[in-house]
């Protein structure tokens, strides 16, 4: 028998929103791993003691880890993009009946927190990464990377450095630090480590043009875009650590032990079977 839905929508209805989102969904494993209560009081000196209320500091920061980790490069697209998901809403800590901030309360909040401020959050998510092993700091490179910026075609002026012999003698000792031994060697660990991470992050977490105006308000952008790649980072290494049976059973026993226990256990198995061989 064909089924026909007929739509029609309800008065009153009983819905919760946590029970809609999975546990393993992204936003919800990421809402109960980032704790940014330590906002409150660091950006309490940025506001009025009257007044209307702003955003809250830790929903702000929450919304723009959204556009990065959405790959959405406008303020407006973002609220509509988090309006229409429900896991985004759960991280966010909104219900489905609550309104979200205008999107120019996003551009103008950003404007007002300094640039300590974004690195403090870059600095806690940074330890996070610490405490499960993904950073040893062992060793260090640079690079960059050209990323478009929002600027006026006729505000650019040609610019000729006057080179003399000292900046071409820099620049002589650099091409041959480059190719000695150890110039190759981090050449390599260059390539194969940071130019990854420059390409995912102009591709894939909205760093393909900066909109905002000035080099300050740019580092912002860079370190909400470094945040978001680093908790997806975080996310996926603590996930494979649960679903690997290797990695349960380094929790259960030391590693320096694991071999004893199983060597332990295999022999009581042995002495209980000879035990019942010869009663």
């Amino acid at each position: 028998m064909q089924g026909k839905k007929n739509y029609q929508e309800k008065l009153f209805t009983s819905f919760r929103l946590s029970d809609r989102i999975p546990k393993e969904n992204f936003y919800r494993r990421l809402k109960e791993v980032l704790n940014l209560e330590f906002l409150y009081p660091l950006t309490q000196k940025f506001y009025g003691e009257s007044g209307q209320k702003s955003i809250d500091p830790v929903v702000f920061f929450k919304i723009c880890l959204v556009g990065y980790l959405e790959n959405i490069t406008t303020d407006r697209g973002l609220m509509n993009h988090c309006a229409m998901r429900l896991d985004v809403l759960y991280f966010l800590g909104y219900d489905v009946d609550e309104e979200l901030p205008w999107h120019s309360t996003i551009s103008r909040t950003r404007q007002l927190f300094p640039e300590d401020i974004f690195e403090e959050v870059f600095t806690k998510v940074l330890k996070l990464c610490i405490e499960i092993g993904l950073v040893t700091g062992h060793t260090q490179a640079i690079d960059s990377a050209p990323v478009k910026a929002n600027a006026s075609m006729d505000s650019l002026e040609i610019k000729v450095p006057a080179e003399d012999l000292e900046e071409h003698l820099s620049k002589v000792r650099v091409v041959e630090r480059v190719k000695s031994r150890r110039g190759r060697y981090m050449k390599g660990k260059r390539q194969s480590t940071v130019e990854p991470v420059f390409g995912t992050l102009k591709e894939f977490l909205g760093l393909r043009k900066v909109n905002t105006v000035g080099i300050r308000q740019a580092n912002k952008c860079m370190h909400l875009a470094a945040i978001a790649y680093n908790l997806k980072k975080y996310l996926k290494h603590t996930a494979k650590r649960v679903k690997s049976r290797a990695g349960q059973s380094v929790l259960l026993f030391p590693p320096k032990n694991l071999l004893q226990e199983l060597q332990s256990s295999l022999l009581r198995n042995l002495n209980f079977v000879h035990r019942q061989s010869n009663p």
